[in-house]
Order: C-alpha cells, then structure tokens, then sequence
C-alpha cells in the first residue's frame, strides 16, 4: 500500500482546503455587506445633517427687520418668527430635499427670539442587514440643527 492510499484510509485531508477557503468566502462576503450597510448609513446621514443645517441656516437669515432698526438687539440677531419657518420650508422646496433623501421630512421647526431649531428625518434602505435585523431592511435617521446670527462688535 502506498503512501498516499494509506493516509486516504486512515481518514486523510482530502478536501479541507476547500472547506477552508468556503468559510473564508463567506467571511469576506459579511464584511463587505457590513461596510456597504455603513457606508450608506454614514452618507445618508451626512446627507440628512446638511439639508437640515442648511435649513436651519435659511431661517436664521430671517432678522426681525423692526427690532434691528429700531436698536433693539444685542449680541444675537432677533428673528422674526414666521419668515424663518417660511424661510426653512422655502430652501427645503428649493433643493428637493423630500426627493432627494428618501423618506425625508421636518419633524419641528422650532423658533426663539434669536435662534432656528429643525428636527428632521429620513429613512435609509439598507441592502445586506435585512435578515440580521430580524426582517427590517431600513432604518429611521433622525437629526437635529440650530442657527443663530451672532453680531460681532466692532
């Protein structure tokens, strides 16, 4: 008997290179879906964070026009209320943000004497996670952004 018929008897490894590079596939194979999956989250959420900012921005330009002329303000610049809530949803119409960010929408766009806040969501599909997240193939995204207009003395 030689040696090869001998070692094929005993139970040889016959095959075990290929089992190995299979598991090693498919390793590969789950750490690419995880980096696609957080590759799209990140830039979605980017993506959310500056349509928001730029938002909140928009409706911190919206000075009280009365309260500036008048003297009346301070360090920050007062707003006037109900252009900055026209403002935000004005830029949000002027980029398409619905469309351009899937599921997209304002949860609140919140206003004091000298600042904007927007809340705002959006929903990002995920390709790879759906059986590891018991069936769920998206996830909600939520952020948050606040403007104000500071005036430096000078």
């Amino acid at each position: 008997m030689t040696h090869r018929r001998r070692a094929a008897a005993v139970g040889g490894d016959d095959g075990q290179i290929l089992l190995l590079l299979i598991g090693a596939v498919l390793i590969l194979a789950l750490m690419i879906a995880g980096v696609v999956d957080t590759s799209r989250l990140y830039l979605a959420r980017r993506s959310l964070d500056a349509v928001t900012d730029a938002a909140a921005l928009a409706g911190s330009q919206s000075a009280d026009l009365a309260a500036v002329y008048s003297g009346r303000t301070g360090s920050d610049v007062p707003l006037d209320p109900t252009a900055a809530r026209i403002a935000v949803r004005r830029y949000l119409e002027a980029v398409d943000a619905a469309t351009a960010i899937h599921g997209f929408d304002v949860d609140a766009i919140e206003v004091t004497a000298t600042e904007v806040t927007v809340h705002s969501h959006g929903v990002v599909r995920l390709p790879f996670s759906g059986p590891v997240m018991n069936g769920r193939s998206s996830v909600v995204i939520r952020t948050v952004a606040t403007a104000r207009n500071h005036v430096r003395g000078g």
